[in-house]
């Protein structure tokens, strides 16, 4: 599972910073709409795979493919809506990624089971078939024009002090995210005494309420925050840091309805901070450096998804102690808080010049 996974990760590590030059330079309905092809076609890839060495070779290409999806959403957001228009439409937007994962978590298993995972695979790749012809159809080119380009990543150039302290504090962010994504379930299976079946139901709340964040903090950017996005994602972080410090209290003796809070806490802070995220780089960023900057930070967040996991699970072996691993995480996150509220002012001028 982890060599297979790491694939993934290898592949959008490879291509995710030239994909965002080149969806800068050709328009994100080209863009958006060639990704989608091409990731249509690798899931069906991985569908026709008959040994273990192929399929992490087809994954591989997933990750590849795949990579340049977050920039060309971003860019789209970016040509198409206002600034006081992002929050809400960015985290509506976002809102898909968690609630398509708890509906694939419950249907790929299910299809898989009556009819074989190469179906699965195969449907996976038609759903984003049909994505693709939806962004040709709906993504207007008449809005992208190439004769403004600016050179590539222009923006992360002209801003890479502030910008880069921004993406290297998200990472920081990021590490803590998929720590608690990976080892969520194992510490309520092994910590809380659930079962796995309840464990994942816990884990599926935290889905649907990370949907529900993101819709939540897309509004606030737009009507109480349109001057201050990084100020709102301080405070998203600070919240994260609460999520992660009740976490680590949970015990056997937790009753359903506190690992419940705990559990809409953890998605409605922590697991919702990307929309946020999304749309201060699109503000940042402007028209037409906005899938580069957007690869920028996936790259970094690419190495803090990896590191974050690991570490965490040194700390658990080295102390055989979830909590301190929890409360150090934790500890990353209020750094994370006060560098983003420090930052907080930076954006305002940076906003300006652009």
């Amino acid at each position: 599972m982890g060599i297979a996974g790491g694939a993934m990760l290898a592949g959008l590590f490879v291509t995710v910073l030239p994909a965002g030059a080149i969806i800068d330079r050709v328009g994100s309905r080209l863009a958006l709409g060639a990704i989608m092809t091409a990731l249509g076609l690798a899931f069906i890839g991985v569908a026709s795979q008959q040994s273990f060495w192929g399929l992490v070779a087809a994954l591989f290409i997933v990750g590849l493919v795949g990579s340049g999806v977050k920039p060309a959403i971003n860019k789209t957001i970016a040509i198409r809506y206002a600034r006081e228009q992002r929050g809400t439409t960015l985290g509506l937007i976002e809102a898909g990624a968690p609630m398509a994962g708890l509906v694939g978590a419950l249907v790929l298993p299910a299809v898989a089971l009556a009819i074989g995972w190469n179906v699965g695979y195969r449907l996976i790749g038609v759903a984003a078939l049909l994505s693709a012809f939806v962004c040709w159809v709906l993504i207007p080119t008449v809005q992208f024009r190439r004769e403004n380009s600016r050179p590539l990543f222009h923006f992360v150039l002209r801003n890479q002090g502030t910008f880069l302290i921004l993406s290297a504090t998200y990472a920081l962010t990021v590490s803590a995210v998929m720590a608690a994504r990976v080892f969520l379930t194992l510490f309520l299976v092994d910590i809380v005494n659930l079962t796995a079946i309840v464990a994942g139901f816990y884990f599926a709340l935290t889905q649907a309420s990370a949907a529900g964040g993101r819709i939540l903090w897309g509004i606030l950017a737009d009507r109480h925050f349109a001057q201050n996005r990084t100020g709102l994602l301080s405070l998203n972080t600070w919240l994260s840091a609460v999520s992660f410090a009740l976490l680590s209290v949970l015990s056997a003796k937790s009753t359903p309805l506190m690992i419940a809070f705990v559990m809409l806490l953890l998605g409605i802070s922590i697991l919702a901070s990307w929309g946020i995220m999304s749309v201060l780089v699109v503000d940042m960023a402007g028209e037409d450096s906005t899938a580069s900057a957007t690869s920028v930070i996936l790259t970094l967040m690419v190495i803090a998804g990896v590191l974050g996991p690991i570490i965490f699970g040194i700390v658990v072996d080295l102390t055989d102690s979830y909590q301190l691993a929890l409360r150090l995480f934790g500890g990353v996150l209020v750094l994370s808080a006060v560098l983003f509220a420090r930052l907080s002012h930076a954006e305002k001028v940076i906003s300006t010049s652009n």
